[in-house]
């Protein structure tokens, strides 16, 4: 684990990543005397070679995301535009499938602009979202169905699991109560007193939910309402969770806690030059089999957050390493006193996604004078990102990884020239087109 002193603001030390050159290209070899015939029979049997191996070993087009096969089909917010839908408003989710270069915009009716707390949940075999209208939509591309009203939706103690926490605007429509769809019951209530809950949970926990208040992380059983816990004694904020395990922060996070309820609890410091946060919580994931954490990370910079970093926690030994640290200089015509200003913003990385298989981590470079996303791949067993590529989903972010059998039904759209989320509407909800 690491510890020391915090580091100087305005003495930022931060490793510059040196890309290695391409290599040269060889020169051109001089032109060999040999009979037209032969050489075109050479040519055709070395193609119809060619094209047995690629059919015997590789049935994908030839043109993927990233060099190497990947099974993923990332999923992403991009409802920065919605479009209303009778009382509703509808937000677009962008389906890309890195191994075939396919991208799939479909309308979700009540997925709300990112400003109103939409968040993409894993519920079985289907996408639960929006806020106060609460929806599960299939992943086959079947029908939605409508969860709760007054409602939100929190992460369960495991992947695939949710519950429906219901907040009622007047108390005469009835007490805040939770419930786990998919269970018996009509749910339990949430708390006796709402007045003295006014924080929304964040994470279920093994009997119960933890959430964020001025005082610590809250540890509350909805069974017996009672507080079983605290972590932490100022502001604090839940980051993610696994099981019984919780990553969490203080205030300005400059530090990550990992606490094993019942069990020990661990501190992870940025590494040097980093920090986790700019006074809002990193944006952390465990991995599948919850051995390592990813989280954002950036430095300050004459006042200003720059985010661009992505970190790796080994919750085992207790090593934090920087698995992306991007090299991006400041854009031309912009000074160091000028970061953050409109047009001299570096780009950030955000969005880390596991591979269902923990094998490869995917992350977002945000480009924020050009608005386009690269998408990085860090691949763990060689501990080094192996490719970054560019995505043509210029208002997305926060994306889910699914194997693509499970989203087979969402990618099966006709083919277009063009599919932006703006060539959305409620009667042609869905697009899909080759990048």
């Amino acid at each position: 684990m690491r510890s020391g002193r915090e580091p100087d603001d305005e003495h930022i030390e931060i490793e510059e990543l040196v890309l290695e050159p391409l290599p040269d290209e060889p020169p051109p070899r001089k032109p060999r005397s040999i009979r037209p015939w032969i050489a075109n029979a050479v040519t055709l049997a070395l193609l119809a070679s060619l094209v047995v191996m690629l059919n015997r070993n590789d049935h994908r087009p030839p043109t993927s995301v990233f060099p190497d096969r990947t099974g993923q089909v990332l999923i992403f917010e991009d409802n920065q535009n919605t479009v209303a839908s009778g009382d509703e408003y509808a937000g677009a989710i962008a389906l890309v499938d890195l191994d075939h270069r396919i991208v799939v915009r479909r309308l979700l009716v009540g997925n709300r602009n990112p400003g109103h707390g939409s968040f993409l949940l894993r519920l079985r075999r289907s996408i639960v979202y929006g806020y106060d209208r609460v929806y599960a939509s299939r992943l086959d591309g079947g029908d939605r169905k409508l969860l709760g009203t007054s409602s939100i939706a929190i992460p369960g103690q495991t992947r695939g699991r949710v519950l429906i926490l219901r907040y009622p605007s007047e108390p005469e429509l009835g007490v805040p109560s939770i419930r786990e769809p998919g269970h018996a019951g009509r749910g339990r209530g949430l708390f006796e007193d709402p007045s003295a809950h006014p924080v929304v949970p964040a994470r279920a926990i093994p009997g119960g939910i933890a959430y964020d208040s001025p005082n610590g992380i809250v540890l509350w059983d909805y069974v017996h309402q009672r507080e079983i816990g605290r972590l932490g004694s100022r502001q604090s904020y839940v980051t993610t969770g696994s099981g019984d395990r919780l990553m969490w922060c203080e205030e300005q996070c400059r530090t990550l806690h990992l606490t094993r309820l019942g069990g020990r609890d661990g501190t992870f410091r940025a590494p040097k030059g980093l920090r986790f946060s700019g006074g809002i919580p990193p944006i952390t994931r465990f991995s599948p089999d919850g051995r390592f954490v990813a989280a954002t990370a950036g430095a300050y910079i004459r006042n200003a957050w720059v985010g661009r970093a992505m970190v790796l926690i080994d919750t085992k030994t207790g090593e934090v390493r920087v698995a992306y640290l991007d090299p991006s200089k400041l854009p031309l015509g912009c000074t160091i006193d000028e970061i953050g200003f409109a047009g001299c913003s570096p780009p950030y990385v955000a969005g880390p996604v596991w591979s269902t298989n923990g094998k490869h981590l995917y992350f977002a470079i945000f480009d924020q004078q050009l608005h386009e996303i690269a998408m990085g791949e860090y691949s763990m067993d060689a501990h080094r990102v192996m490719h970054i590529a560019q995505l043509p989903i210029p208002g997305a972010y926060a994306p889910t990884a699914y194997d693509p059998r499970d989203v087979a039904g969402m990618l099966r759209v006709p083919l277009s020239r063009r599919c932006m989320t703006d060539d959305l509407t409620v009667d042609h909800p869905t697009c899909a087109q080759r990048f």
